[in-house]
């Protein structure tokens, strides 16, 4: 028998030691066709003792190492976006038609301490229920409703929908919906309040929305939702949901101001292009009721209303709202407005904003009546024609001055900057108009908009986004 030697190979050593031990066929030879399982371990294995030469196709399975490469990739990818508050996009969202907003089309963000990735763009439409956090669906009889779960009558939609307060389950025939906001009503064990559908556009008018980004059950990819609350969403928590933009939508039907208007034909409850924002498009303010003026920030769509008492001033842009003036209740004059507006990380635009910001408003022309309109939006001039500008602001010529940043020193005193012409300024009504009147004076027809930068300096590419945008909505 050749003789062994520790450089014989372990396959000849043991086919030497078979031949010589167990050559008459006694006793149990050494198998060379395997090695039982934790027989080698990374402790024995001498190095390079096996090399990709020796392991047979298949030998080691992939199913183990795709699912242990997968999640591998997953934390790698997201390790860096489980940092908090992270946020990070190649485009902003942004307005593609009037009832459409467009998402990024890669969005890597933090939710509740985890990192999520889309990594594709999605259309959040809402003319449609898929887009809203409610998910309303036709109502069904004898079925099991848990709280917050939203329906609306099976035989058509109403303009309400109507959301599970107490869970239960549903009678056998339709109930009596009533379509009075915030009413409760009794559908077997079911207890429904009524609230607004607002997939049509009607309920949307001069509203704020949210857009969401919400933790799946699995996965990374966020979901993302459109919601009227300004907190978190229907179903979610500020654990497992992240507000990230909004949007504003048309008080009242445009019309056509002007052949070229931009928003020429927009219905009430459409989506104002400028109004659009995210986390890192947007006003270092408020976002409600503003829209993006290119070159010179946001801007309020409305004149400012008071939200607060003679000692708790507060301002807000709304439609519907008491316009803040030198009359209303508190008195607003430009310093009040120049102090509460500082608290709330907003100020008093230029006479340059203003003119830009009005834009498009038809001029030479005052409010329809001539007369104080007392509140905010949806106004035609003596023409019936709608004053709103091209960015969607309203109100910009011939209802109430407007409060200018800009100051000055003349032998009779100080003096403030006004624009825009006020109900009794016929002609002379214009974005363009400028005037002036003593600082601090309380004067009926003296108003203010709020005026913010933009968190994220100005965005030229997505200037260049809303325009295309406009351009293919109105090309025949």
């Amino acid at each position: 028998m050749a003789k062994l030697t520790q450089e014989t190979k372990p396959g000849p050593a043991i086919e030497m030691i078979n031949e010589h031990d167990h050559s008459d066929g006694v006793g149990k030879q050494i198998p060379t066709d395997g090695i039982e399982d934790g027989a080698v371990t990374t402790k024995k294995m001498a190095l390079k003792s096996v090399t990709s030469k020796v392991i047979a196709d298949g030998a080691v399975g992939t199913a183990q190492l795709d699912s242990s490469l997968a999640k591998s990739l997953e934390q790698n990818i997201t390790a860096g976006v489980n940092a908090p508050a992270y946020y990070e996009r190649d485009v902003p969202f942004y307005f593609y038609n009037k009832t459409v907003i467009a998402t990024p089309n890669r969005l890597w963000l933090n939710i509740g301490k985890r990192g999520f990735l889309l990594e594709e763009q999605k259309m959040l439409d809402i003319s449609l229920d898929s887009a809203f956090d409610n998910k309303a669906t036709k109502w069904q009889p004898e079925h099991d409703y848990a709280r917050d779960d939203v329906v609306y009558p099976s035989e058509t939609k109403t303009g309400y929908y109507y959301r599970c307060v107490t869970s239960g389950k549903s009678s056998s025939l339709q109930p009596e919906f009533p379509k009075t906001l915030g009413q409760t009503y009794n559908d077997g064990n079911v207890v429904w309040v009524c609230e607004y559908d607002f997939t049509v556009a009607e309920n949307r008018g001069g509203r704020d929305f949210y857009i969401y980004a919400c933790q799946p059950a699995e996965g990374v990819t966020p979901i993302l939702m459109v919601s009227a609350n300004s907190t978190v969403p229907l179903r979610y928590t500020a654990e497992n949901s992240r507000k990230i933009g909004g949007f504003h939508c048309e008080c009242m039907d445009v019309g056509v101001p002007a052949a070229d208007h931009w928003l020429r034909n927009w219905k009430k409850g459409e989506i104002i292009p400028f109004s659009v924002w995210d986390v890192k498009h947007r006003p270092s303010g408020a976002p409600e009721g503003m829209t993006w003026i290119p070159g010179h920030g946001w801007i309020g769509i409305y004149f400012l209303s008071s939200a607060g008492t003679a000692a708790e001033r507060k301002l807000v842009t709304k439609h519907g709202g008491t316009i803040a003036d030198g009359t209303s209740a508190p008195t607003w004059s430009d310093f009040d407005f120049i102090e509460t507006l500082a608290k709330q990380s907003q100020h008093l635009p230029s006479n340059d904003a203003l003119t830009a910001a009005g834009f498009g408003t038809p001029t030479g022309l005052a409010i329809k009546g001539a007369t104080d309109p007392v509140t905010t939006g949806g106004h035609v001039n003596t023409s019936d024609t709608r004053i709103v500008s091209y960015f969607g602001v309203e109100d910009g010529s011939g209802v109430v001055w407007t409060w200018g940043r800009e100051s000055c020193w003349t032998t009779n005193g100080y003096y403030r900057a006004l624009v825009s012409g006020y109900w009794g300024g016929g002609g002379s009504c214009s974005p363009r108009w400028v005037y002036s009147t003593d600082v601090g004076a309380l004067n009926p027809y003296c108003a203010a908009r709020a005026a913010s930068e933009t968190l994220d300096g100005e965005n030229s590419t997505l200037m260049a986004v809303i325009r295309s945008r406009l351009e293919a909505i109105h090309t025949p």
